[in-house]
Formats: structure tokens, C-alpha cells, sequence
């Protein structure tokens, strides 16, 4: 390679250690849909950097925001103060964390660079996003339609479609009531081991079908935040001819694993069921519950007569590592047997690792110019290098040359400081065309590059 031309292309293959030197962290709360301008923190102050005086810093103290270009951050920095605010853009969390567990917390993260060099410190922050009780609860239909037998002994119990909430803890569904029920029917509430709340009509009086075969009603589901939110549905009980046994699920739960490359029309698992009945009484019909995701009922087939569950769609593990299948069996009758299917999707090497590049000096028509009397320890970018995958095909493996005058040195998990090793020389060097490197160990590997340009 000429060094004369003025160009030095050199490869960085990224160390993957967690080094925090010269890196911090700091943890805040923040509301959902918070309007703009709202201060969230300080960071001069909650860092203890109100200590260092100004006329030591060669220049002021800064705090830059470092994010990807065409992002929209939801936080703004004041670049002189430290202080975090809100910006105009919505912090909506059931959307920001779509894709995780109901009740798990939801964090957004950013990194800020505090300046001068002399005092440089990578920060980040992460922000707890608190839900409020901007969702109703709603049914999976406007009416509702059950069949119960005549000869139901009274206090038996029949359940309910259960309401669906986004929001989370006491903002989500907490109550059932029955509306207009003529004291023929009650109304329970049992809570699941997951925590769901299900709704059970209870038959108080006795059914005669000659005498009234249809009873309609609504049904009230309400949540527990201020101002409370609740919504109705029209419940329309018949009253049928008796149907003695109910379907069982020979297993009530099965858990199965399958390959995210797996075909459409895959074989998933079998489910199942008998009736003690005969006839029609024992045609048992297969569906699945409204508590199963939208995103699984999009994935998978349900055969409705045979039980056979299958591949819809193309599986990402990366998307959805596991889903949580409930099935209900009918045969007709108002007690639907129930089984739980949980289908793991296991990991093929199928993303290639990403390199995100964050400058810190800011480029000019996407080149980072420098001084030949940057000082040493200059930080130029922050490099994030990432692997949807999981295991041995989302490890990444890194290396760097030497040889040049920049290093990258680790500050976060999977995420490095670029800056000047030594001193730059206009007169040797003017420009350097930095290959970033990124290769992950699954079999075959997968790898990506990006170029880093910087002029003297």
C-alpha cells in the first residue's frame, strides 16, 4: 500500500469486551406521551461534574447527544447545560416496546459524549418508560355469543372471552361486571397463574329452554388506572339441549421446539382431544383463544377439525423468539377444554452483523475532518457493532491494526470509542479510508464492513 498517495485503508475487526473506562451510566423514569420540553434530568449535576471548573477545560464543557443520523431522538441535551428534556416526538411505550412481554419494563436508550477530550466520558443512559392509562380495555368482539346446556346445575360456571388491555399492572384489566343479568346469571373473575383475568358466568337459577332459550345482557370490563377506562359488549346466552361430557385434552401442555427456516406447512405438534359423548355431541371443533397474539395467530395454522397446528408464515427467531399458543376444544357445549402450546423458535445463522457508526465529530459531506494537531486521545466516533442472532452465530469477532493512528478502545458492551493513537502528520498522511470489519462465528460465518473516512 502507498502511504505517499495520502490514503491508508486499514481493517478494525471489534474486540468484544466490556471495558468502562471513561464510561458511565445513569438510569431516569419518564412517562408516556410527556409533552415537549418537559425536563427530565441534569446531568451536570447528577454526575458530580459541576466540581470541574471551567477554567481548567480548554474549551467549555459540552454534552452532545450521539445517535445514528436519521434518527429522531425522543430526549433533546442542551449542549452547555447537561440538561435532558423531552422533544415533540411521541413517547408512546405500548408502541416502543411492542415487541416484549406484557408486564415487562421498557427502556430507551441513548449515549451522550461530554467534551472536552480532557474530561471525556461516555454516558449512557437509559430511560424507564412508566405507563399511564391511555388504553381501554376491549373485547375481542362487540357481541358475544355462548351456548349453555338446560340442565346446568346451578352455580355452574362457564367462561368468558377475556378483555385485552395494552397497558400494564393496575392500568390493565382488573374488573368484570354483569349489566341487566335479571339475577339468572352472575359473573367471577379467576386470575390465571400468568396473572390474566378471566371472566366466568355463573348460572344461578334454573334453565328451562321451552320457557326462555335466550337471555341478552352486557358484559362491562374496566381497568384500574385514573381516570378509569372501561368498555361493553352485548353477551347473548342460549340456552341448549343437553350435551353431558365435555371435551379433554389428552396433554394440557405441550412445549415444542422448531427452526426459524423452517418450511411453510411445517408440522408444528398435534393436539389431542376426546369426547365421552356420541353423534354430534362429540364433534370436537379446534380454535384458538382471543388471548393468543395477533403476531402467533399470523404465523400458525390451527386445523380446526384435526388439531394439527402448523408453519403460515416464515418464523424469525430474531423477531419472536417463543410464542404462546392457547387452544380451546369445543364440541359444541358452553365448556371449551384448553391446552397450552408453547413453541420455541430456534436459532439458524441467518443476520449479518451490524456496524452503526455515531459520529462524535461531526462529518462534513459524510468525511471527518481533522486537525494534524488533534491532540491524542481525539474521539472521532462511537462504533456499535451488533448480531440478531443468538449463541455461537451472535458472537462477533473483532480485530484492529496497530499500525495507524487510531484505535478503538471499548467502553460498553459491543460498543467502541474510535480515536487518535498518536499524532497526525499533514505531510505523510492527508487521508485515511478506515474498513470497519464485523464477522460473527456461526458456520458459514457471516460478516459486514463499513468505511470510516478522515481527512487531515
Amino acid at each position: 500500500m502507498d502511504l505517499l498517495s495520502g490514503t491508508y485503508i486499514f481493517a478494525v475487526l471489534l474486540a468484544c469486551v466490556v471495558f468502562q473506562s471513561g464510561a458511565q451510566e445513569k438510569n431516569y423514569t419518564v412517562r408516556e406521551e410527556m409533552p415537549e420540553n418537559v425536563l427530565i434530568g441534569d446531568l451536570l449535576k447528577d454526575l458530580n461534574l459541576s466540581l470541574i471548573p471551567d477554567k481548567s477545560l480548554t474549551t467549555p464543557m459540552q454534552f452532545k447527544l450521539v445517535y445514528k443520523t436519521g434518527d429522531v431522538p425522543l430526549i433533546r441535551i442542551e449542549e452547555g447545560t447537561g440538561e435532558i428534556f423531552t422533544t415533540g416526538a411521541r413517547i408512546d411505550r405500548e408502541k416502543l416496546c411492542a415487541g416484549i412481554v406484557l408486564d415487562a419494563r421498557c427502556f430507551y436508550e441513548v449515549e451522550v459524549a461530554v467534551l472536552p477530550d480532557e474530561i471525556f466520558r461516555l454516558v449512557k443512559i437509559r430511560f424507564l418508560i412508566e405507563d399511564i392509562n391511555d388504553n381501554a380495555p376491549l373485547f375481542p368482539t362487540t357481541v358475544i355469543n355462548i351456548s349453555i346446556p338446560e340442565n346446568s346445575a346451578i352455580n355452574s360456571r362457564y367462561s368468558l372471552p377475556a378483555a385485552i388491555d395494552p397497558d400494564i399492572g393496575i392500568n390493565g384489566v382488573q374488573n368484570y361486571q354483569l349489566i341487566k343479568s335479571q339475577n339468572i346469571f352472575g359473573l367471577d373473575v379467576i386470575e390465571t397463574p400468568e396473572g390474566d383475568k378471566m371472566p366466568q358466568l355463573i348460572v344461578q337459577k334454573e334453565l328451562d329452554r321451552e320457557e326462555k332459550d335466550t337471555y341478552v345482557m352486557k358484559v362491562k370490563v374496566e381497568d384500574g388506572g385514573f381516570p378509569q377506562r372501561s368498555s361493553t359488549a352485548i353477551l347473548q346466552v342460549s340456552v341448549a339441549d343437553t350435551n353431558d361430557n365435555h371435551p379433554i385434552f389428552i396433554e394440557k401442555e405441550i412445549e415444542v421446539s422448531i427452526p426459524e427456516n423452517a418450511p411453510i406447512g411445517s408440522s408444528v405438534t398435534q393436539l389431542h382431544a376426546t369426547d365421552a359423548d356420541i353423534g354430534e355431541n362429540a364433534r370436537i371443533h379446534f380454535y384458538f383463544s382471543n388471548l393468543v397474539s395477533n403476531i402467533a395467530k399470523r404465523l400458525f395454522h390451527l386445523n380446526t377439525t384435526t388439531g394439527l397446528i402448523t408453519v403460515k408464515e416464515p418464523l424469525d427467531r430474531e423477531e419472536s423468539p417463543s410464542h404462546k399458543l392457547l387452544v380451546l376444544a369445543t364440541d359444541g357445549g358452553s365448556t371449551p377444554a384448553r391446552a397450552t402450546v408453547l413453541v420455541n423458535v430456534t436459532d439458524i445463522n441467518d443476520n449479518i452483523p451490524s456496524i452503526d457508526i455515531r459520529y462524535i465529530v461531526n462529518p462534513t459531506n459524510g468525511t471527518v475532518l481533522l486537525s494534524e494537531n488533534a491532540p491524542l486521545n481525539t474521539k472521532i466516533a462511537l462504533i456499535t457493532v451488533m448480531d440478531k442472532d443468538s449463541e455461537h452465530n451472535g458472537r462477533v469477532t473483532c480485530f484492529t491494526d496497530h499500525e495507524v493512528p487510531f484505535r478503538l478502545r471499548p467502553v460498553f458492551s459491543n460498543q467502541f470509542l474510535l480515536e487518535t493513537a498518536a499524532f497526525l502528520d499533514f505531510e505523510s498522511t492527508r487521508e485515511y479510508a478506515i474498513k470497519l470489519l464485523a464477522a460473527d462465528a456461526g458456520k458459514p460465518p457471516l460478516n459486514q464492513s463499513s468505511m470510516l473516512l478522515i481527512k487531515v
